[in-house]
């Protein structure tokens, strides 16, 4: 049994690798499309707008629950950890001030 438990890690990076063989997508694209992803996928099954905290919230911790499967792998690397991180949260985090920033304030002469 911890045989089997202490092989998830590579065996988790072989599936992420053999995701981006298979559409031919990059591994930090993948990051990319995965948080944005998360991002919508959490406000629509949550029912909850870009401006709440749970979608952006849901969207940091799988990526660092990500990485820190990752740190566990045989090649982790920690410069390749963070920008895995940064490419995963960048665009969900953007989406997620700029709503906020709509509700904090709203246009002029409405």
């Amino acid at each position: 049994m911890l045989a089997w438990f202490a092989s998830l890690p590579d065996t988790y990076a072989g599936w992420k690798t053999a995701m981006s063989d298979a559409t031919g997508a990059t591994e930090d694209l993948l990051h990319v499309h995965f948080g944005v992803l998360i991002f919508v996928v959490v406000a629509v099954a949550f029912r909850r707008r870009m401006h709440s905290w749970w979608p952006v919230s849901l969207v940091w911790a799988f990526a660092l629950a990500n990485e820190l499967v990752d740190c566990f792998a045989a090649d982790w690397q920690a410069d390749a950890s963070a920008l895995d991180v940064l490419n995963t949260v960048f665009w969900p985090t953007i989406l997620f001030l700029v709503a906020r920033r709509r509700r904090i304030h709203p246009p002029i002469g409405r």
